[in-house]
């Protein structure tokens, strides 16, 4: 059964630093995942830090995960990306299925305007 991404993606403070760096463009995540926009808010720290586009979305198994995948979610390797997915889902198989989000930084939210009414954001993702 898949799950609707909206508008919001939480992210570990230390991925959330790769991606903001550039060393992650992508997020693995366990089961079906289809977004429903293809412009996302990246939380992190309990805030949002980030708006990025969705630039593609790939569904695979976990056993044909690649080193490729695994770089563009920030790891060295696919069996370092894998044993974390182990380690945030648990018990993961090689036949579950994962979905790749991969993502391009639109704006970032530690570089607001403060003199700006509305902080350097469009009213709609001020709204979201």
């Amino acid at each position: 059964m898949p799950v609707y991404l909206r508008r919001h993606i939480m992210m570990k403070g230390e991925y959330a630093r790769l991606l903001l760096s550039g060393k992650k463009r992508a997020t693995v995540r366990l089961g079906k995942v289809i977004p429903k926009y293809d412009e996302v808010i990246i939380h992190s720290w309990g805030r949002p830090i980030a708006k990025a586009r969705i630039v593609n979305v790939v569904h695979k198994k976990v056993r044909e995960l690649t080193d490729e995948d695994a770089i563009k979610d920030g790891f060295k390797s696919r069996e370092e990306l894998i044993n974390e997915l182990k380690n945030v889902y648990g018990n993961v198989s090689p036949d579950d299925l994962v979905t790749i989000i991969e993502l391009d930084i639109v704006q970032r939210f530690d570089k607001l305007i403060p003199e700006d009414p509305y902080l350097g954001l469009k009213p709609a993702d001020i709204g979201r």
